[in-house]
């Protein structure tokens, strides 16, 4: 379906749409109760992310705004007289605070309190020099689990579980989102609409601070846990201009 097309989804699931904010051209418009999705072209891997989507309706989108069902021949509506708008900047969200957007428009703060629940820690971040001398003692199959990566103000960030027994920051990561040990958010939203909130790209990481800091790294700057990835880094981090 090479084709202009367009999509009707019920507000509850707009999260759902997170997946095609990368994708060129794709706008989004709200309509009462419902959330239209629409964009100028459709490859087949484009299809296959719309068809995974739980929308209520799919059209080929015409001129003038015209709308064909999937299957018709002939024009069964028009597009809504609504503001349209990028899917990126639809989901662009502006901290703090973090605000989720729930049926009804009620919008709701999303926050990081204190959990009674004990949960096992799977990333520490740490200063480099303490992270280095470590890794360079260890043995191999306590690293053989863990990789790392180094932000340029000489902080490592240290992936897997169980934590190096280091002192720093631990953290609970799950779906990319890492709150610090001992904390959760609120409302008790799905790890889905967490990541449509905050933003999260696929394949990232985010490091979610109390005070609605966040920190981003992305898949590709975590590295193995090796001798030469070691002094690479830290040659890197702390002896170039």
């Amino acid at each position: 379906m090479n084709a202009p097309w367009a999509i009707r989804l019920a507000r509850l699931h707009a999260p759902a749409l997170a997946p095609l904010r990368l994708r060129a051209g794709v706008e989004i418009a709200e309509d009462g109760d419902s959330v239209w999705a629409r964009g100028p072209t459709c490859d087949d891997a484009l299809e296959r992310l719309i068809r995974g989507l739980p929308a209520e309706a799919r059209f080929i989108w015409g001129e003038n705004d015209s709308l064909r069902a999937e299957g018709s021949r002939i024009p069964s509506g028009r597009l809504p007289a609504a503001r349209w708008r990028s899917l990126s900047d639809w989901l662009q969200v502006v901290l703090p605070p973090v605000q989720a957007v729930f049926p009804g428009h009620e919008r709701i703060p999303l926050l990081l309190v204190r959990d009674g629940e004990e949960r096992q820690p799977n990333l520490l971040t740490t200063p480099l020099e303490i992270w280095r001398a470590y890794a360079l003692e260890a043995p191999e199959i306590r690293l053989s689990y863990l990789r790392f990566a180094v932000s340029s103000d000489g902080q490592a960030a240290v992936r897997g579980g169980p934590c190096p027994p280091l002192p720093g920051v631990r953290w609970v990561e799950r779906s990319g989102i890492a709150v610090p040990a001992g904390y959760r958010w609120s409302p008790n939203v799905s790890d889905e609409v967490v990541r449509l909130v905050l933003s999260v790209e696929s394949g990232g990481l985010i490091l979610w601070y109390p005070d609605q800091r966040i920190s981003r790294l992305r898949e590709e700057q975590f590295i193995e846990v090796t001798r030469p990835n070691l002094r690479a880094t830290e040659a890197r981090t702390f002896h170039t201009s």
